[in-house]
Parts: C-alpha cells; structure tokens; sequence
C-alpha cells in the first residue's frame, strides 16, 4: 500500500481550513458539525462532524488508519473509505451505545451495519484503527489484530475519497483523532507517521448519545 495522504493534525482551527501533511488538498464537511484542531488532535465540536479528503486515491483497494485517543466513554468516532459521495461510502469505528467496534455500510442513502465486535475502550488510552476495503473485502484492525472481518461485500465498488467521523466534544470528553493515514495498492509501502506525545437528524446523523 503507498500513502496518498496524512495529517498529525497540528496546529489549531477548524479542519474544513486546516491542509493535510502529505498530499495537499483539503477537508470537507459534507454534514453535521465542524470539527475542530487543538492540541494536537481532532474532534467534533459536541453533534457529529463527517468529513472527507479532497485527495484521490489511485484506485479503490484503500487502507486509511487513525488513533483513537479515549478521553471518556460517550459518543462514537471512526474512518470512512470509498466515500463516493454523501449517499455511497464504507465506515468503521467504535459505537459506545452499543459497545462495540462496527463496520458498516451507506447505499443509496441507506445505512447497513455489516459486521461488529463487542468491547470495552479504557479511559486515557489510545487505539490503532486499520480499516480496509481491499476488492470485496472489509477488515478492521485495532492495534494491529483483525477485529471485524474479513466481511464480504460490494454495496461500494468504486474508488472513493477517504475520511473520518467523530461525535465527541474535543479535548472535553469522547474520542479524539490523531495520526490519520490514508492508502490505495498502487504500490510502495504505507507511511506510518510517527506518533507524539498521547493524552492518557441529517442522512447520516443515525444515534446521539449524551
């Protein structure tokens, strides 16, 4: 997998004004609330924030990987990958309400959950998300270790942008972001950036915890 686009997310505003490390182009919100910079991480303002990177990948095989930093248990944040458009992409990421790392799917407007896996984040620490789209397969890894998947599907088949979501309150409680990669298989190897000092109803708008 060769890297097409990275960001530490340093710096501090708003990420819609905020330039990537590796790959230029931009960040675009295409619903809910802006997410935000600071302290070396990002995060929504409080509601759900969904953006996406202008950058294109060479082809639709896309790994895109990020920190999960937990700052409390609330809320819901992850990765997006073949986002087509607002109405076509893959997701994955950890739902708190529902106590589990999910994989899923939006078709036509349409969300599907594909395929999840219970557990328990602990406050102050930090997980490493991995989700894959590899052909018809999806895969998430955390920390490395495959923990939903490989699951089969082609509800998305073309090369879309690559993402994230977060409905946490940045730097106040939830989930945080940092260290986000995204990948396409036309060759070389990912770049893994090196990691810094860690703190121990619209479409798409489908659950909000308090």
């Amino acid at each position: 997998m060769s890297t097409f686009a990275s960001d530490t997310f340093t710096g501090t505003g708003n990420l819609d004004a905020h330039t990537p490390d590796v790959g230029g182009g931009t960040w675009t919100k295409w619903v809910g609330d802006t997410m935000t910079i600071g302290g070396g991480v990002c995060g929504s303002d409080g509601g759900e924030g969904d953006y996406y990177n202008s950058t294109a990948p060479g082809n639709a095989d896309e790994t895109v990987s990020a920190d999960l930093i937990v700052t409390s248990n609330n809320n819901y944040a992850g990765l997006l990958a073949r986002f087509v458009d607002s109405s076509n992409y893959y997701g994955a990421g950890y739902d708190n309400g529902n106590g589990w790392w999910e994989v899923f799917k939006v078709v036509g407007g349409s969300f599907t959950r594909i395929g999840s896996a219970s557990a328990t984040l602990t406050v102050s620490s930090t997980y490493a998300m991995a989700f894959s789209v590899i052909g018809t397969t999806l895969t998430l890894k955390i920390g490395g270790v495959t923990t939903v998947g490989p699951l089969t599907d082609s509800g998305v088949s073309g090369a879309g942008h690559c993402g994230l979501y977060s409905a946490s309150n940045r730097g106040v409680n939830g989930y945080q972001m940092d260290n986000w990669v995204a990948a396409d298989s036309t060759g070389g190897a990912a770049t893994k950036l090196p990691v810094r000092n860690r703190r121990p109803t619209r479409v798409w708008l489908r659950r909000v915890y308090a």
